[in-house]
């Protein structure tokens, strides 16, 4: 099934990469995530390798989400680096701009085990927490074979997506199996995570 996963996912990103380059010359901007969404990070993101926690929030809710929670880490956890991913240029924006709550952004990459092993290699994270419900199969596949602990916070789940996620069956089980711990905001989801 995972073969499955990154071949459709493989076809979407290249199918989208000439309509992101064409609205990026068309409003002169750079091109500049792109790399980090392949993996290659800046040498700032971890340069000395220090441990660290990585949070992923996808856009500015989820980023203004995270803000008691990196507080949390940052005083919790002083030795260790805060590294904040998004995947929207507006989450990049709001992550760049949450002080000393983040040592270091970065857009997150395509779910392709390429992308995400080079980017494992670059941050080196002890521990990965998804905010919300942002749920990537080669990702926490690739923590769990590495020995990243993963945990899902604040994590919800509409009724549409229970059942899209039951048509899944076991593929999404074991998904979702590769989280170590699971946070949710209703008892109801808990139910639905199990």
């Amino acid at each position: 099934m995972y073969l499955l996963y990154d071949a459709l996912l493989l076809l979407y990103v290249l199918f989208r990469l000439p309509s992101v380059a064409w609205a990026a010359w068309r409003h002169g901007k750079a091109l500049g995530d792109l790399g980090q969404r392949c993996g290659r990070l800046p040498r700032a993101v971890n340069p000395e390798r220090r441990p660290s926690i990585w949070v992923h929030a996808v856009s500015v809710g989820e980023t203004l989400a995270a803000r008691p929670l990196l507080a949390a880490l940052r005083d919790a956890y002083p030795g260790h680096r805060r590294l904040l991913s998004t995947t929207t240029a507006t989450g990049q924006q709001v992550a760049r701009g949450l002080g000393d709550l983040v040592d270091a952004t970065f857009y997150a990459p395509f779910d392709l085990p390429p992308f995400i092993a080079r980017t494992l290699d670059r941050a080196a994270p002890d521990l990965l927490i998804v905010v919300d419900t942002e749920i990537w199969p080669n990702l926490l596949r690739a923590c769990r074979r590495r020995g990243v602990r993963t945990a899902l916070a604040n994590g919800r789940l509409t009724a549409r997506s229970f059942r899209g996620y039951r048509r899944a069956g076991r593929f999404m089980q074991r998904v979702v199996g590769d989280f170590d711990r699971i946070c949710v905001q209703t008892e109801q989801w808990g139910r639905w995570f199990e």
